[in-house]
């Protein structure tokens, strides 16, 4: 079975700093911390750029931390849209930017190349594939599953093509994140949580990829004792990194996902794709 563990943060600019804090203090550092601790394991990463300046400017150490992590490959740091804008609604040009731009920050500061593309938002569109084949990304991670219709398109990796262009979607378990989901609205208890996450982890499927959404871990009330357990859970069995799965003897099948709002890290009613909003709005 291929493993992939990793979370992601994407505070925006304008939120009170203390949610940039807590973020940090209750979930990022623990996970780092054991991270730093652990051997054979690859841990994935997304942070929005407004997080990354809040690490800069007050916490340098933690960035030397990251810094290591990726020099050591136990990091792997995924690029996305730098001002965290819907690449769908950018000209092709200025979404191939936005994208490098963020890419080539990441670089400069950790040292280290991102490969893997991810989606703000759980937002897609089929074009994303011809602007990561431009900014060099091999890979895309986004949920497969479409809430507005209760589909998931595919478990496991798959190659896409659109207009000639080529990239392969690596989809985020979709059990671990409605339950991450809950967890942030006080649903589930931490103890659940846990055991779901082990529970996937524990399977014989072929491929897992458990990418949490930090910040909903954090709304949840997380605390860094309790980060540093659900660390243990998530690489018992391991973690693979984003090369291994395209090196693998077996070529993997070919897919399609279409445009869709994914996931569950926006709560959205009747709205099966973001440009649907726009045509909804009358103002």
């Amino acid at each position: 079975m291929k493993r992939l563990i990793g979370g992601y943060i994407q505070l925006a600019h304008g939120l009170p700093a203390p949610l940039f804090t807590r973020a940090l203090e209750a979930v990022l550092l623990p996970l780092l911390t054991e991270l730093n601790r652990s051997e054979n394991v690859v841990f994935q990463l997304a942070l929005s750029v407004p997080f990354m300046e809040f690490l800069e400017k007050n916490h340098p150490s933690v960035n030397l931390l990251l810094t290591d992590l990726c020099r050591n490959e136990k990091l792997e740091l995924l690029s996305h849209t730098f001002s965290q804008s819907i690449p769908s609604l950018l000209a092709p040009k200025d979404r191939a930017y936005q994208i490098e731009q963020t890419t080539t920050y990441m670089r400069k500061r950790y040292q280290k190349r991102s490969r893997t593309l991810f989606c703000t938002n759980q937002i897609f569109s089929p074009a994303y594939i011809g602007s990561m084949n431009l900014c060099f990304l091999d890979t895309l991670m986004i949920s497969a599953h479409d809430p507005c219709i209760g589909k998931t398109y595919f478990k496991e990796p798959v190659v896409m093509q659109e207009l000639g262009k080529r990239g392969i979607i690596l989809p985020i378990d979709d059990e671990i994140s409605r339950t991450v989901e809950a967890y942030s609205n006080k649903e589930v208890s931490f103890p659940k949580l846990y055991s779901t996450i082990k529970r996937v982890i524990e399977s014989d499927r072929a491929f897992a990829l458990a990418l949490l959404n930090l910040d909903q871990l954090s709304t949840g009330g997380i605390t860094p004792e309790e980060t540093s357990e659900l660390y243990s859970a998530l690489v018992q069995k391991g973690s693979s990194s984003t090369e291994m799965i395209e090196e693998q003897e077996l070529p993997l099948k070919r897919g399609y996902l279409p445009m869709g709002w994914y996931g569950h890290d926006v709560k959205r009613k009747g709205l099966c794709c973001f440009n649907e909003l726009l045509v909804q709005d009358e103002t």
